[in-house]
């Protein structure tokens, strides 16, 4: 029979909730849905109960109570959490109080911070009744049913519980062999995508891990990968970009570059799903596995690669079970970047390693700089439980916080004032570099310094920062980490140049022209970086203004509501004007597309604007438009070959009496050899005039209008 506090009948079903605590939004939690997909629809055991998944986000304090009495609303028989060492506190102290105040309900732990019996999973049984140990969608099952059926838990492999005083674990349980025997949520409709609010969607392409990292968490460290097939991968993939239409596919895989074909026809299918969408495609590779043969179909913007470095130091590499060959792995990314320059590349680096020290530490961001990718990001190490870290870390002399998500606070070797020092220079390194200009300062000053300094592309970066901080008073409150800069401003722009606020980045610009000529002797010029240093100013204060010459050019609401901006880098303005009643559509034709795609994945603006290269204008869906406004591109147009095809291919989404409109500053060459005058009188447009729509850096900025006749 049932044990006590349980009551079902055939009129009642049992009623099962599976929590997820997040401490951020941003992404379902695919493991919950697979338990409950695989409990409603997975071969073999199939229950009968009611179940749901609900996710709270969670910061502390009040939000306990909060979600306490949301849980109690439901009245739930079962609740079951699924345990990380990022969300571990919330659970807990949610759990311990859900059993104070209901003995009645079975509460079930799950995930990779409980599972492990080394992390001694009993120590939870005083608040909760079942942890689930390894894979859990067949255990879960089984476990539900018995409490169905009133059948003992020890027949249900893979679990340890309390039976009165006494703690007991059942056999492990095997590993699935065949992924595809758990129902799609994605496919199945657990995952409803029209109301989960999440801009990144996993999608799981294969389980396993076949290296042994001493800080990392995974179950059954060494076996091989077990793969879901790429027909379901695809149909989900299909899926998720046909509900949603934006967003970032997250595909989760111990490293896609391993298997060379199965990832290419993976890239190949997603560019086909994709075509048209604000869309992008993320994952985590091992430089080390990466083939020739892969780097060019990586070439998209669509496309996030994030590898796994870690550490360039052999002996802090020994000591974490890596394989890494510096000399091979540069020379492979420095490939990568140049055959997929339109990709954007992340380095992952982690500090507190056993044996990791500043010089270390220097070394291993010197490496990176050196490869010029988008953005460094710089983990502080995690005594995850279970791993060979957490096992070892009184012998590695490693102190961390067990309330900070046992964040690593100091090492033999490392001070927590180091790694604080750390996180600073990198964090500072990572915002100046989203400037593209002095991105490409910091590589080139890093050359001229080779031979002459050591770790060079360190030493240019921190010269400069030593500099600017010294000399600008408000770029060094800015820079301060100590003071409450928003970094992420509005979390829409990290890692992007628009991370900045636009005073910043005329700041860093500006201060950039002045350390150039002190340095001048040993930075030997290669162009005219003057003259790029006023462009990108001078751009930056373009697109500040743009919003404001917008509204002098389309003054009535039907242009409000049925124009088109064409030009690069107009997220930012679109959003603004639309946030204020407009209702513009867009076409962002910026060098940086995929920072732009990366906006459009958080923005309220993703359905009005596409990301589309300058080279695609003559295939692009354009939308209807009464106004077609092109931001200082007259010239580009100008020198297009293809300017016929272009001009061609939007005019048939021009409705009657449609204009065109070129916005540009007085002075600019708008002569072109007639060229794009003779297509516009061609495909019916007469000039209209210009008018002034604004000024910038005192030179008048006129709309040059374009009418079609008929």
């Amino acid at each position: 029979m049932l044990e006590k506090g349980l009551s079902v009948t055939a009129d009642r079903r049992m009623k099962v909730l599976l929590v997820g605590i997040q401490t951020y939004r941003g992404y379902p939690f695919l493991s919950l849905y697979n338990l409950q997909s695989y409990a409603k629809g997975g071969e073999g055991v199939r229950v009968k109960s009611d179940i749901r998944v609900l996710e709270y986000h969670y910061r502390g304090g009040g939000d306990d109570e909060e979600i306490l009495n949301a849980l109690k609303d439901q009245g739930a028989d079962v609740i079951g959490f699924t345990c990380y060492v990022w969300n571990m506190s919330g659970v807990e102290s949610i759990g311990r109080e859900l059993r104070r105040r209901d003995d009645r309900v079975k509460i079930v732990l799950g995930g990779p911070n409980v599972y492990d019996e080394s992390c001694g999973p009993e120590r939870y049984l005083d608040w909760a009744d079942v942890v689930v140990r390894g894979e859990g969608e067949i255990t879960f099952s089984e476990l539900v049913r018995a409490w169905e059926d009133g059948a003992p838990l020890s027949g249900v492999e893979g679990i340890t519980f309390r039976e009165g005083e006494e703690v007991q674990s059942t056999e492990d349980r095997a590993l699935l062999g065949e992924l595809d025997r758990i129902p799609s949520p994605y496919l199945s409709g657990m995952i409803d995508l029209e109301k989960v609010e999440t801009t990144n969607n996993y999608v799981e392409v294969s389980r396993g891990c076949p290296f042994s990292c001493s800080y990392c968490k995974r179950p059954n460290l060494q076996q091989r990968a077990r793969l879901f097939s790429l027909e379901r991968i695809e149909a989900e993939m299909d899926h998720i970009l046909r509900k949603r239409g934006k967003g970032m596919l997250v595909l989760s895989d111990a490293d896609p570059f391993m298997r060379t074909d199965r990832t290419k026809r993976l890239l190949m299918n997603f560019y086909r799903l994709s075509e048209g969408k604000n869309a992008l495609l993320s994952f985590n590779g091992d430089v080390m596995h990466l083939k020739d043969d892969l780097i060019e179909p990586l070439n998209s913007p669509q496309i996030v690669i994030a590898l796994g470095i870690q550490s360039t130091d052999p002996q802090v590499l020994a000591g974490a079970n890596r394989q890494f060959d510096a000399t091979r792995a540069r020379a492979t990314a420095l490939k990568l970047r140049e055959k997929a320059p339109l990709a954007k590349i992340i380095l992952h680096v982690i500090i507190g390693l056993p044996r990791d020290d500043w010089k270390s530490f220097r070394s291993t961001v010197e490496w990176c700089l050196s490869v010029n990718p988008h953005h460094i990001i710089l983990f502080r190490t995690l005594v995850l439980p279970g791993t060979e870290l957490w096992l070892k870390s009184r012998e590695y002399g490693l102190e961390y916080n067990p309330e900070q998500m046992n964040l690593l606070v100091s090492t033999p070797t490392l001070s927590n004032e180091e790694l604080n020092a750390a996180h600073e220079l990198v964090t500072r390194i990572n915002a100046l570099r989203t400037v593209p200009l002095i991105r490409d300062f910091f590589w080139r000053y890093g050359h001229s310094l080779s031979g002459s300094a050591e770790a060079p592309f360190v030493t240019a970066a921190e010269r400069f920062i030593e500099w600017v901080t010294d000399q600008d008073e408000y770029l060094r409150e800015r820079l301060d980490m100590k003071n409450s800069v928003d970094w992420s401003r509005r979390g829409l722009y990290w890692d992007n140049e628009f991370m900045l606020a636009k005073e910043d980045r005329l700041a860093l610009l500006e201060s950039l022209g002045e350390y150039l000529e002190i340095i001048s002797p040993e930075f030997p010029s290669d162009g005219d970086w003057g003259g790029r240093i006023r462009t990108a100013m001078e751009r930056y204060e373009w697109l500040d203004h743009l919003e404001g010459y917008l509204k002098q050019a389309l003054k009535t609401e039907g242009d409000r509501k049925n124009g088109v901006l064409v030009g690069r880098d107009i997220v930012g303005v679109i959003e603004g004007l639309n946030g204020a009643g407009w209702r513009l559509h867009g076409v962002d034709v910026t060098e940086r597309a995929c920072q732009s795609i990366q906006q459009l994945t958080l923005s309220a603006e993703w359905d009005r604007i596409r990301v589309a290269s300058y080279d695609s204008l003559s295939q692009a869906p354009w939308k209807g438009f009464q106004k077609l406004v092109f931001e200082r591109m007259w010239g580009t147009l100008c020198q297009d070959a293809r300017l016929e095809d272009k001009m061609n291919h939007l005019d048939r989404y021009a409705e009657p009496r449609a204009m065109i409109m070129f916005l540009e500053r007085d002075g600019d060459d708008l002569t072109g050899n007639g060229r794009l005058e003779h297509v516009l009188k061609g495909l019916g447009y007469l000039e209209a005039g210009r008018m002034e729509v604004g000024s910038l850096s005192g030179i008048p900025v006129f709309a040059r209008c374009w009418q079609r006749d008929h």
